[in-house]
């Protein structure tokens, strides 16, 4: 059997399980295990009889394993309680319940949390009056609700009924006094106090807690230091009017994250197909780079070969012409003529004009004149 140790955080939940394990020697566990305060202090987690759960543990299978789990819990529904469990609720004036709740999530998580933001429920755990509706109605079924103030000065007559209904027995252990658990553990352990809102809670703040809490205010005992606004007649319209534009507005405001959610998938893949874009682009302008490489340098190749190419026809046809000129000269009536094209045409390859070739008969005076 489950036993569900339920409250709104900063309610006495913590307290209330140190009594289990101090009068009674009852282990509790805790669905989120703690692991970054009560089970981070071994002191602790003794005091308030710890008991870790096994990550792969369901709540099917603590139920199947007979005898009693005391189950500790903030979440802001009780869908997951049985028919089988029990539940203990305890309810603590919201406005020291929501106040202590701030000073945990700055001064001990360094959250980024507002007193205006628990007062309008935007937390993890909705809003206070949410809570204690939602949970005090499983407890009413099958269970208990029990209010801090009433543990505070008498921690043990709140717990008996709890204890025997489920057939545990007092080890005649010692309950430490709250000074004593405050010295310990200031985090879990604040003040204990009743009254510390109204140095907290502005005229603002203290009235729109009111306008969200009101039926629930009254139904537990909390009348006390009510605005005088809603004392009136029509508060009650007052109440459910904040509450209907409050409702209307977080369903707006879902709407709008599934908006903005929607969007941002979108500017997601639009951003991935945008990358893959301009990588392909790169991959082609590398490619076209290359290719324009390549393609300059084959032209200049080209160029190249085609001047050499020019100058080559550019010489072959001064040959061609030294060639002709040589063969028209059928005697060697002109020696010297005939030497000086003979030397231009050996100029090509490089041979000097005697080396293969003959002399001829020798020149005469009248030659040599002539020449």
């Amino acid at each position: 059997m489950i036993v569900w140790l339920a409250s709104y955080p900063r309610s006495g939940n913590t307290f209330f399980r140190v009594i289990l394990s101090q009068v009674y020697g009852a282990k509790s566990s805790s669905i989120y295990n703690d692991p970054f305060d009560i089970a981070a202090d071994p002191r602790m987690a003794e005091l308030v009889g710890h008991e870790a759960l096994q990550a792969s543990t369901d709540f099917a299978a603590l139920r199947d394993a007979g005898g009693v789990v005391f189950l500790r819990t903030h979440a802001p529904r009780c869908d997951d309680v049985d028919d089988r469990d029990r539940v203990v609720y305890l309810i603590r004036d919201g406005r020291e319940a929501v106040v202590s709740q701030f000073h945990y999530l700055r001064d001990f998580r360094r959250a980024a949390a507002s007193l205006l933001d628990l007062v309008d429920g935007r937390s993890a755990f909705g809003s206070w009056a949410g809570h204690v509706r939602a949970w005090s109605a499983c407890a009413s079924r099958n269970g208990w609700v029990i209010r801090f103030e009433d543990l505070m000065k008498d921690p043990l007559a709140q717990v008996r009924p709890v204890a025997e209904a489920i057939g545990l027995q007092p080890r005649g252990g010692t309950l430490p006094t709250f000074e004593e658990l405050r010295a310990l553990d200031p985090k879990f352990f604040r003040s204990g106090r009743t009254d510390s809102w109204t140095a907290e809670l502005d005229d603002v703040l203290h009235l729109l807690f009111w306008l969200r809490s009101r039926d629930v205010m009254l139904k537990h005992g909390y009348a006390a230091g009510m605005p005088d606004l809603l004392k009136r007649e029509g508060a009650d319209a007052l109440c459910a009017a904040v509450e209907c534009l409050q409702r209307n507005s977080w369903e707006y405001s879902r709407d709008l994250m599934r908006q903005l959610a929607q969007i941002g998938k979108q500017t997601a893949e639009l951003a991935r197909e945008m990358a893959l874009r301009r990588r392909a682009e790169e991959q082609l302008r590398q490619k076209l780079a290359g290719s324009e490489t390549d393609l300059r340098a084959r032209t200049a190749e080209l160029e190249r070969r085609t001047t050499e190419l020019q100058d080559l026809r550019a010489r072959l046809r001064r040959l061609e012409d030294l060639l002709g000129r040589f063969v028209a000269m059928s005697t060697w009536t002109q020696p010297m003529r005939k030497m000086r094209a003979l030397r231009r045409l050996c100029e090509y390859d490089g041979r000097r004009p005697d080396d293969n070739v003959e002399a001829g008969p020798p020149a005469s005076p009248s030659d040599a004149g002539a020449g």
